[in-house]
């Protein structure tokens, strides 16, 4: 037997959203597939850290079959400046590259200012694919 009071509801603190400094929100928070985010968190890892991490992957979305490879947001971003390239005279890759280097940082350093302070993390919103084949279900894309 031990001192220690037995925990009550009252222990438990809930996050407050409504003051969040990076404007993160409970809906923001909450993944829209749990499996596939579960699925792309073993591929690339909870904080994304496994950049070289890919996954064969077939979607299912209103009808339409998207069947392809997803691939970490930083190796999609380098496909995309590295098809870009022959374009023109580099301009528009170097461009696109310089953007996402922006986005980059600006997630990490939200991620700095998160980390340790148990602030909820946004669930993903994009699957970055490559090799990708899609089906139209309905004849539309």
């Amino acid at each position: 037997m031990t001192d220690a009071s037995p925990s009550t509801d009252d222990d438990i603190q809930l996050y407050d959203f409504t003051d969040d400094a990076d404007g993160i929100t409970r809906e923001m928070v909450s993944p829209r597939d749990f499996q596939l985010e579960t699925l792309l968190d073993f591929a690339f890892g909870v904080d994304d850290e496994m950049k070289e991490g890919m996954i064969s992957l077939t979607v299912h979305s209103q009808g339409t079959v998207i069947s392809g490879t997803a691939i970490h947001p930083d190796a999609w971003a380098d496909e995309m400046v590295e098809n870009m390239a022959p374009i023109g005279d580099g301009g528009l890759s170097m461009g696109f590259k310089k953007v996402y280097e922006n986005v980059a940082e600006n997630r990490e350093e939200m991620r700095a200012r998160r980390t340790g302070k148990y602030r909820p993390w946004p669930a993903r919103r994009y699957l970055h694919m490559k090799e990708v084949l899609i089906n139209p279900g309905n004849g539309e894309i």
